[in-house]
């Protein structure tokens, strides 16, 4: 497996998270998209966001309502309900994954990372498009039970300021 490369940042604007329901079932094998969803919007650049990472088959972007600084979201470019929809995508985005994961920690100076995946509506699942969270964690908020609870939006002047610290200023445009 190849090393990703974290400086294959291309950001831009934010976005919020919502959309429909899942289909385990079904196979996204060369789908475009689903033209409803939320997040493969974002992968057309349809619909903007602050991209820390991509590469050939995942994207990484801000959170906007971020648990905490830095929070990411790393999704299969290609349309997959959740983690278990068939074929698998967790392994063609796993190397995302690492890549944002070192790219936040090192560039944010986090003390820690928690990585988190809902499967479904009972777990938390709101956008039904498989995503990742990254989130970085810093010695003044430890443990799970200050990463559990309402999250406020995050003001336009932090994610901004948190994607050129991440990126080192090279905010280039959509996906």
């Amino acid at each position: 497996m190849n090393t990703p490369d974290p400086d294959q940042a291309v950001p831009t604007q934010a976005v919020p998270s919502q959309n429909g329901g899942p289909d385990h079932n079904s196979t996204s094998e060369g789908q475009q998209g689903d033209p409803n969803c939320l997040f493969c919007k974002i992968v057309t650049g349809e619909i903007p966001s602050r991209i820390v990472y991509q590469d050939q088959d995942a994207l990484a972007f801000l959170d906007i309502g971020p648990f905490h600084r830095g929070h990411s979201l790393v999704i299969p470019k290609r349309h997959v309900a959740d983690l278990l929809t068939v074929p698998a995508s967790l392994p063609e985005i796993a190397p995302a994954i690492d890549a944002t994961a070192r790219l936040l920690v090192d560039r944010l100076d986090a003390d820690g990372l928690n990585l988190l995946s809902s499967v479904g509506e009972v777990a938390g699942q709101e956008v039904f498009h498989f995503h990742v969270h990254l989130i970085p964690r810093y010695a003044n908020t430890p443990g799970l039970w200050s990463l559990i609870g309402p999250k406020p939006a995050a003001e336009e002047s932090e994610l901004d300021a948190v994607l050129a610290q991440v990126t080192g200023g090279q905010a280039t445009g959509s996906a």
